[in-house]
């Protein structure tokens, strides 16, 4: 709430090499096991199905902008095409509003791809992306319950998002999935069941090994100290 990043008194970057304050998480809509992320188009089979909203548009622009303006990094879980549309309409707000060079706000996950118009906004406010290509090979089974064909093999992009100039990082979101398995599948783009999905969104392993590297420590503002070896 808006009450409590007033009272914090410190804000992202506070700290030191031991123990060190991040950005603010916020959750706009729900998740791929259910599957209830936000879609902008209707679920597999389910005409009047969109998915699940947690925050009201009006009130994530509020407490993000007080975030913002305070001087915090703001990382926002959206799941689904939906989801991006809304927090990245909102975030352009408040950085017209607020500019701020250098704000590092992202996004969690970006599992549906979104559309062209969407994709050059998102460079466009140099949001980046945190990605877990884990998602394919682990929950790609949700996947093919909610979306259709085409929809499904864009599952998880990655090179769609690089193409439009938006700067991308890997992790795990917490899950059992080690730094080359998620390399692997993001170059390989092999599913749970072994089939091959959206190859034309597989990066080079290079580039896998770059954004668990270098592009992690990016987002959470310790390139300086970490994520390459100079």
């Amino acid at each position: 709430t808006i009450t409590e990043i007033n009272s914090v008194g410190v804000r992202t970057g506070f700290g030191n090499d031991r123990v060190k304050i991040g950005g603010i998480k916020m959750s706009v809509d729900g998740g791929l096991s259910a599957p209830v992320f936000w879609s902008t188009q209707p679920y597999k089979g389910r005409p009047d199905f969109h998915g699940s909203q947690r925050i009201p548009d009006d009130n994530f622009y509020r407490v993000a902008r007080r975030a913002h303006e305070l001087g915090w990094q703001v990382g926002v879980h959206t799941m689904g095409d939906g989801a991006v549309q809304m927090v990245v309409n909102q975030f352009e707000k408040i950085l017209k509003e607020l500019p701020r060079a250098d704000h590092r706000h992202h996004l969690h996950h970006v599992f549906v791809l979104p559309d062209e118009a969407m994709l050059r906004k998102i460079a466009a406010n140099k949001i980046l992306v945190a990605s877990q290509p884990g998602f394919t090979l682990g929950l790609g089974a949700y996947a093919a319950e909610a979306l259709d064909a085409e929809r499904e093999q864009h599952q998880n992009p990655t090179k769609s998002l690089l193409n439009h100039g938006i700067r991308v990082s890997y992790g795990s979101d917490g899950a059992p999935y080690g730094p080359l398995l998620a390399i692997a599948t993001a170059v390989t783009r092999k599913g749970y069941d072994g089939k091959v999905y959206g190859p034309d969104e597989a990066i080079s392993v290079r580039e896998a090994i770059r954004f668990h590297t270098y592009e992690s420590a990016y987002l959470t503002f310790d390139e300086k100290q970490r994520g390459s070896l100079e």
